[in-house]
C-alpha cells in the first residue's frame, strides 16, 4: 500500500518525530508525496467556505510520530475525534486526552499543538476553524461561547467534552456530500459547519440547551427546506407548523443563526447561485430565470442587475473577458 500525504490547509503542518527523512519539516498546502511502505497511510482532506473550515485526517501508522502545528490568530479550532483516542499537547497548557467521540474547542492564537499518534492504530479527527468574524456574525450564542470556553480572568478552560450524536450526525453528513448539483455545496458546508458549531454550543448547557437546540435544528431545517427547494421555496408559515414552532420564533432563531429573516435569504442566496450560473456556464439566461424559479427572464434580469449592478449577459462578457485576458 502507498503511504500518501496530502495538505491542502492555508498553513504548513509540521511534520516531525518518528518520520523518514522526506517526510519531517513543513508540508505546505497543495504539496503531496506517494511512497511505498506497506500499511502505512495518511490523508488530510478540507473543505472551506467564506471563512470557515472543515478538515478530516485518516491515519494508519507503523511507528509513533508526531503532528504538529500553529493556531493561527482570531481562529477558533474544534478537533472532534473519531477513531483511536488521542493525546494532544498544547503549548502552555500541556497534555490532554480526547477519547473517541469526544471534542476540545482550542483558541490558543501562537501556540503549537501537537498530536501523539501511535503505531498500530487507527486514526480519524475532524477539524472545523471558524474565524473570529464569522463566529460574530452568529452573535446569538457569541456571549455564551464566551463564558463557555473562558474564566472569569479571559483565561481559556481546556475540557473535553462529549460531541453528541446530532453534532457527530451533522459531521457524517458532510464526509458524504448527498446532491448532485455542485452549485449549492459551498452553502451546503457552510449551513453544516454552522450547524455543528450550534449543535456543540447548545448542549453545552442543559438548562438552556433544550430549548435553543429546537430553535437552532429548526432555523438549520429550514435552510435545508429553502436550499432543496430553490426553485419554489416553501411557505415559511407551513415549515413554523413542520417543525413546532411558533412562526415568529421560527423567524428569530433563523435570523440570529443566518444573519437574515427567511424571506431576504431567499432572494440573496438566489442571486449568488445565480452569479455562479452566469460565470462559470453556459446556460441561456432565460433557463438559469427559470431553474431558480422566475417567470419571466426580464424579472429576474432586473433583480440580478440591482444585486450586481450590470445585467446577467454583463456580467458574463466582463468575466470571461477577464479570463482570455489572464489566459
Amino acid at each position: 500500500m502507498k503511504f500518501i500525504l496530502i495538505n491542502s490547509s492555508g498553513l504548513p503542518v509540521y511534520l516531525n518525530e518518528g518520520l523518514p527523512d522526506q517526510y519531517k519539516g513543513p508540508v505546505f498546502p497543495g504539496q503531496a508525496w506517494s511512497v511505498a511502505n506497506g500499511g502505512e497511510m495518511m490523508i488530510s482532506q478540507e473543505k472551506q467556505s467564506n471563512g470557515l473550515l472543515a478538515r478530516f485526517h485518516f491515519f494508519k501508522l507503523l511507528k509513533t510520530i508526531f503532528i504538529s502545528h500553529l493556531f493561527p490568530d482570531k481562529f477558533l479550532q474544534t478537533l472532534v475525534v473519531m477513531g483511536e483516542d488521542i493525546v494532544y499537547h498544547v503549548e502552555g497548557y500541556g497534555k490532554f486526552l480526547l477519547r473517541k467521540g469526544e471534542y476540545i474547542m482550542v483558541p490558543a492564537p501562537g501556540k503549537e499543538m501537537k498530536a501523539e499518534l501511535k503505531a498500530g492504530a487507527e486514526y480519524e479527527i475532524f477539524e472545523a476553524v471558524y474565524t473570529k468574524e464569522r463566529i460574530e456574525e452568529m452573535n446569538g450564542l457569541f456571549p455564551l461561547l464566551n463564558q463557555w470556553l473562558y474564566d472569569e480572568n479571559g483565561n481559556w478552560i481546556p475540557a473535553a467534552r462529549e460531541t453528541g450524536e446530532k453534532a457527530m450526525d451533522t459531521i457524517r453528513e458532510m464526509l458524504h456530500y448527498p446532491y448532485s448539483d455542485r452549485n449549492i455545496e459551498p452553502y451546503y458546508y457552510e449551513d453544516h459547519l454552522k450547524r455543528l458549531f450550534f449543535l456543540l454550543i447548545a448542549q453545552s448547557n442543559a438548562t438552556q440547551g433544550n430549548h435553543l437546540m429546537s430553535d437552532i435544528e429548526a432555523a438549520f431545517k429550514t435552510k435545508e427546506e429553502i436550499l432543496r427547494n430553490i426553485r419554489i421555496t416553501p411557505a415559511i408559515s407551513e415549515l413554523a407548523k413542520r417543525f413546532l414552532l411558533p412562526l415568529h420564533r421560527l423567524k428569530e432563531s433563523f435570523r440570529k443563526t443566518f444573519g437574515l429573516n427567511p424571506v431576504p435569504f431567499i432572494h440573496r442566496t438566489r442571486m449568488e447561485i445565480a452569479y455562479t450560473l452566469v460565470t462559470k456556464t453556459n446556460k441561456p439566461i432565460k433557463v438559469i430565470a427559470s431553474e431558480l424559479g422566475f417567470k419571466k427572464s426580464q424579472s429576474f434580469a432586473t433583480k440580478f442587475k440591482k444585486r450586481y449592478g450590470k445585467s446577467p449577459m454583463d456580467v458574463r462578457n466582463e468575466v470571461r473577458n477577464a479570463q482570455q485576458e489572464i489566459n
